[in-house]
């Protein structure tokens, strides 16, 4: 799990999930969240792009 940085500052986890060809990035909410995957930053509501956190 890495921890990563929307352009606004605000944290995102970031896992990765075999999808059964490939490995995909899941975006969540903290370390210890197991639910629900994000798909926009809490924060500032940016898409999520693996690319454009730092």
């Amino acid at each position: 799990m890495q921890k990563r940085f929307c352009a606004c500052g605000r944290a995102v986890y970031v896992r990765y999930g075999w999808t059964g060809a490939v490995w995909t990035p899941e975006f969540i909410f903290s370390a210890r969240d197991n639910g629900a995957r994000l798909a926009h930053c809490p924060a500032c509501g940016r898409s999520l792009e693996i690319d454009s956190l730092r």
